[in-house]
């Protein structure tokens, strides 16, 4: 899988498996869903991860930091 910047992720994505070598600028939860934006030198990107479609996702995401 070929790394990209934030600023290259666009809609099409969604869904889609990414690599992105970015910092975690912040994070979030409301209710079953984990919010992370990511930041490169290029741009943000937020991830929305929902704890009922992928679960193990969400779980490994919460304990980042």
């Amino acid at each position: 899988m070929k790394s990209i910047y934030t600023q290259t992720v666009h809609d099409s994505a969604t869904g889609k498996s990414l690599t992105l070598h970015a910092w975690i600028k912040s994070k979030r939860k409301h209710s079953k869903k984990l919010f992370i934006e990511l930041i490169d030198s290029k741009g943000t990107v937020q991830c929305v991860i929902d704890k009922d479609e992928n679960p193990e996702t969400f779980a490994v995401a919460s304990k980042t930091t």
